[in-house]
C-alpha cells in the first residue's frame, strides 16, 4: 500500500471517529433536555397536589366546625326543651296547690277537675302541652355587617371569612367559620365586595343553601367589585361567600375594605 494510500485511510478513520464522538454528545445533550422538561412538570404536579391538600383540608376543618356548631345547636336545643318542661310542670303544679288551698278554705272537697290537671302533670311533663319544641322568638330587627381585616389568602372553593362584625342583629353570623345562619325566615337582601390584589383577579360567589346565586369578578388593577341579591330563605339556611376561580388569593384592606352584609326586609 502507497504511503498516499495509508494518510487517506488515517483521516477517514479520524473523520468517523469525530463524527461519532459529536453524535454521543448531541444525544447526551438531548437527554439532559428531556429530564428537566420531566423534572419541570413532575414539579408542576406536586405543587398541584400540595394546593389540592390545602384545599382539601380547608374542606375537613370546615366540616369539623359546622358538625362542632349542630351539636352545640343541638344541646342548647336540649337544654331549652328541659327547662321549658320544667317551668310548665312547676306552673301547674303551683296552681293546682292554690287551688286546694281555697277548697280547704271552704270545705269544698275536690273536683273531677283537680284529678283532670293531675294526669295532665303527669309523670313530669305536660301531656296536652306542645312547648317542646323550641321556637325561635321572631325580632323585626335582622341584620349583620362584616368585613375583612389585614392581608388574607383563600383558595379557589374555600370561604371568604369575614373576621370583623360591625352589626350582628339576630345572632346569625359566625366570624369562626364566615356562615351566616337565617335566624328567621323571610325575604332578605345579601350584598357582599372583594378588593382584589394588585396582578390578581378572582371570582367570588355567594350560596345560599348550597346553590350558587349571584357572583361578581374583581379584575387585576386593584378594583373592586360588589354585588347584590334579594332571596326567600328559611330559618336555618346557610348564606356564605365562596372563592371560585382566578389566578389570585389575596384580599386586603389596604386602600378599601371586602365587606358581608345582609338584612331581613318582611
Amino acid at each position: 500500500m502507497s504511503a498516499n494510500s495509508i494518510c487517506i485511510l488515517c483521516c477517514c478513520c479520524i473523520f468517523i471517529y469525530s463524527s461519532n464522538a459529536l453524535s454521543v454528545e448531541e444525544r447526551l445533550l438531548e437527554l439532559e433536555r428531556v429530564v428537566k422538561l420531566q423534572g419541570d412538570i413532575l414539579n408542576k404536579h406536586e405543587k398541584t397536589i400540595q394546593d389540592q391538600n390545602v384545599i382539601i383540608k380547608s374542606y375537613e376543618n370546615e366540616n369539623n366546625e359546622l358538625k362542632l356548631r349542630v351539636q352545640t345547636l343541638e344541646n342548647d336545643r336540649g337544654k331549652h326543651e328541659e327547662g321549658s318542661k320544667a317551668n310548665d310542670v312547676t306552673s301547674y303544679r303551683e296552681v293546682l296547690g292554690s287551688i286546694e288551698n281555697r277548697w280547704k278554705a271552704l270545705g269544698v272537697e275536690k273536683s273531677k277537675y283537680v284529678s283532670d290537671v293531675n294526669q295532665r302533670v303527669g309523670n313530669g311533663y305536660i301531656r296536652t302541652s306542645n312547648r317542646s319544641h323550641m321556637v325561635k322568638r321572631e325580632s323585626p330587627n335582622i341584620a349583620f355587617h362584616t368585613y375583612v381585616t389585614g392581608k388574607r389568602c383563600f383558595m379557589e372553593q374555600q370561604l371568604i371569612v369575614f373576621d370583623t362584625e360591625v352589626v350582628d342583629e339576630g345572632d346569625g353570623y359566625s366570624k369562626t367559620d364566615g356562615i351566616y345562619v337565617v335566624p328567621v325566615t323571610g325575604t332578605y337582601v345579601f350584598t357582599w365586595t372583594v378588593f382584589s390584589q394588585n396582578h390578581q383577579w378572582f371570582r367570588a360567589d355567594i350560596i345560599i343553601d348550597g346553590v350558587s346565586k349571584g357572583w361578581i369578578l374583581a379584575d387585576s388593577d386593584n378594583d373592586q367589585a360588589t354585588g347584590i341579591v334579594i332571596a326567600r330563605v328559611n330559618a336555618g339556611n346557610h348564606v356564605f361567600i365562596r372563592r371560585d376561580k382566578g389566578d389570585g388569593c389575596n384580599l386586603h384592606d389596604d386602600l378599601t375594605r371586602s365587606t358581608f352584609s345582609g338584612w331581613k326586609l318582611f
